[in-house]
């Protein structure tokens, strides 16, 4: 009886490790996806606002050109 306590003691011991250990490398990878979507929506955004600024920039040429025009 006291050689099978210490048997389901030692297993106890070892699934809460385990479970630990589990815990840990779920937590790493979750915070390795989030950097990485992280990541993602920055070169989205970066790429949004260049092609923004590039819109801006040949609409206000286009102004200038108009104004040049018009006004002599």
């Amino acid at each position: 009886l006291v050689r099978m306590q210490k048997e389901h003691s030692k297993f106890d011991r070892l699934r809460e490790a385990m479970i630990c250990v589990q815990a840990l490398w779920r937590s790493k990878m979750a915070q390795q996806q989030f950097r990485e979507e992280r990541a993602a929506i920055l070169l989205q955004a970066a790429v949004r606002r260049m092609q923004a600024r590039q819109v801006y920039l040949e609409q206000k040429a286009a102004a200038i050109t108009l104004q040049k025009h018009f006004r002599g």
